[in-house]
């Protein structure tokens, strides 16, 4: 009987072993990036701004990937087709006003007002 319980114990303290180390790691890992999820929505900017304006809590906190025209540059972003800011975590690479690009990146708010969408985590995939 004596034997029984060493082996419960042994046992036990394995999947303790075990259930900590799982714990450590998960609160421990790396934070997603956009470059490592894969986009929800593939496609021109125009498509996806009328697919903003029927649901917005569809696309909240979701990963894109759009093609468009720049239409402005800030110090923090650029504008594409007049109605998508979009942020870079960067300092932005040498991008110029009328260029088409295919960026991705987190959609985080709509604004009704101006009628712009927001995102940001963006990355240049194609100049």
């Amino acid at each position: 009987m004596n034997l029984l319980k060493k082996n419960k114990t042994i046992v036990l303290l394995i999947l303790l072993g075990i259930g900590l180390w799982s714990a450590y790691q998960y609160v421990f890992a790396a934070p997603l990036t956009t470059d490592n999820i894969i986009a929800e929505y593939q496609g021109k900017a125009e498509d996806f701004k009328r697919l903003m304006l029927t649901d917005f809590d569809e696309w909240h906190n979701k990963v894109i990937r759009i093609t468009g025209t720049v239409t402005a540059i800030t110090e923090d972003g650029i504008l594409l087709d007049q109605n998508i800011y979009c942020q870079f975590d960067d300092k932005l690479i040498k991008i110029t006003e009328n260029e088409v690009i295919t960026l991705k990146g987190r959609v985080i708010g709509f604004d009704a007002l101006l009628e712009e969408i927001k995102l940001n985590q963006c990355i240049i995939i194609q100049k």
